[in-house]
């Protein structure tokens, strides 16, 4: 079977890049987005999170927002509470993570925060403070959040303009972020429709402030998610950021297709599909085509057989003269010539060459999946040096599958998509799809002894 998705999450339409940016010397930043273990039938959940500057352990109060609020964002979901109720529980708890942490630590410390659900063809987004959600469609790039600033409280007094917020000196001033104290307001969009040609952008202020709507409208419209994800980061150090930068880009559809895959786990017609099978019809036709050129006509040749009407034995090696006899019977004239007939002689030789001897070879042993989600697998140029960076699975198996194991063993390789890691990996080749092959996670692989079967 090929690349199983929900209607909610394909990972070939996810991409999401950060960096410290060109003047600070570090990253507060953070970013969380589904991986193979997300249940995210649930929904898919994405963050991101920037630690308020000037404020202590602001890298720290960062990352334990995405953890707190992606964790009880989904055993929120478990529990059956809707995805509005879900991310507005999620965030009051993660605020009350980094209060309670900046407590203990006696320090002050906080983040600002970002999170959007795509569930069942729409978006629902959190948010507190300066962190952003655009949603591209339609040909513009429209905000779904409005900021918790000095500046915009400003723009919504009727004090300064819009376009003077956008370069006012305290543009970065926020009115509340998570930990800074025990309660927090959380915005809540009403859920947005998720069109099959949608895209949606969450970043960090470091970098909507350098880089212009249109310019992040362009990128995003134009490349593929992880591509537009790394090209916004790298605009944004162009155009000299002062802050950190992270972008996180969810599309809804690859592109040429009209949505992101279909729902309930059927796997969408590769595009080159259509184009082989016409090329196979066209060569049937050709073949057939030539054999009938190839054919005597009616009433002519006849080859002579054995006396049974059966094909003669032939020994492999042999040389085999055949003799055919055509009868030829003149067309009548105006003289009336007595009927006339011709016998030609037809003699061909063919060689017979035998079939090499085949010698068994034993199978590959049999595995069976075991994995809670989706096991992606990666094709041998994702775990090349550097293939790890740009590296798309376009397949994966699910819990209970037969595999074969044709390879030497688990393997240690840099990790897709994080180079810096490295894991066992194991060549597997699926029993239902043999076109199916790749490397996977090696302990989500179970060798199964002679005779057994997945459960």
């Amino acid at each position: 079977m090929g690349m199983q998705t929900n209607k909610n999450y394909d990972p070939r339409l996810v991409g999401a890049a950060t960096d410290q940016g060109p003047t600070r010397q570090s990253n507060q930043d953070a970013f969380w987005a589904p991986d193979r273990t997300s249940p995210t039938e649930l929904g898919a959940l994405y963050i991101v999170a920037d630690g308020v500057g000037g404020q202590e352990h602001g890298a720290e109060a960062a990352r334990m927002v995405t953890a707190v609020l992606s964790d009880v964002f989904y055993r929120t979901r478990q529990h059956g509470k809707a995805v509005a109720a879900a991310l507005e529980e999620a965030v009051q708890q993660a605020n009350q993570a980094v209060f309670d942490d900046a407590g203990r630590r006696e320090a002050r410390m906080g983040a600002t925060v970002v999170a959007a659900v795509v569930a069942d063809g729409t978006v629902t987004v959190a948010h507190a403070g300066d962190a952003r959600a655009y949603l591209l469609g339609e040909g513009q790039l429209r905000p779904l959040t409005r900021d918790d600033t000095w500046v915009q409280n400003q723009v919504d007094a009727g004090l300064i303009t819009p376009e003077s917020a956008e370069k006012h000196e305290f543009r970065n001033v926020v009115t509340q972020a998570l930990g800074n104290r025990a309660d927090v307001d959380v915005h809540i969009t009403p859920p947005q429709p998720f069109g099959p040609h949608a895209a949606l952008l969450l970043c960090s202020d470091g970098l909507y402030d350098p880089v212009s709507p249109e310019e992040m409208y362009a990128i995003v419209a134009e490349q593929t998610a992880p591509a537009a994800a790394r090209a916004l980061v790298e605009a944004a150090i162009t155009a000299q950021a002062t802050d950190n930068i992270t972008a996180v880009v969810v599309k809804r559809s690859l592109p040429g297709e009209t949505a992101v895959a279909p729902a309930g786990g059927r796997r969408a017609v590769p595009f080159w599909l259509p184009l082989v099978i016409i090329v196979m019809v066209l060569a049937m036709a050709v073949g057939l085509f030539s054999v009938w050129r190839a054919a005597p006509p009616r009433g002519g040749a006849e080859a002579t057989l054995p006396p049974s009407g059966l094909a003669p034995v032939v020994a492999p090696g042999a040389v085999v003269t055949a003799t055919a006899v055509i009868s030829a019977t003149s067309l009548p004239t105006a003289t009336a010539l007595p009927a006339a007939t011709a016998t030609v002689a037809i003699t061909a030789t063919a060689t017979v060459t035998p079939e090499p001897s085949v010698t068994p070879t034993s199978s590959p042993p049999l595995a069976c999946v075991v994995t809670t989600g989706q096991l992606f697998v990666w094709p041998d140029a994702a775990m090349e040096e550097g293939g790890c960076e740009t590296a798309v699975s376009d397949h994966a198996l699910l819990n209970g599958e037969q595999v074969l194991l044709p390879g030497a063993g688990a393997q240690s390789l840099p990790v897709p998509r994080d180079c810096s890691q490295v894991h066992d990996f194991i060549f597997v080749q699926s029993v239902n799809d043999p076109a199916i092959s790749g490397w996977v996670f090696a302990e989500e692989i179970r060798p199964l002894e002679p005779g057994e079967s997945c459960p």
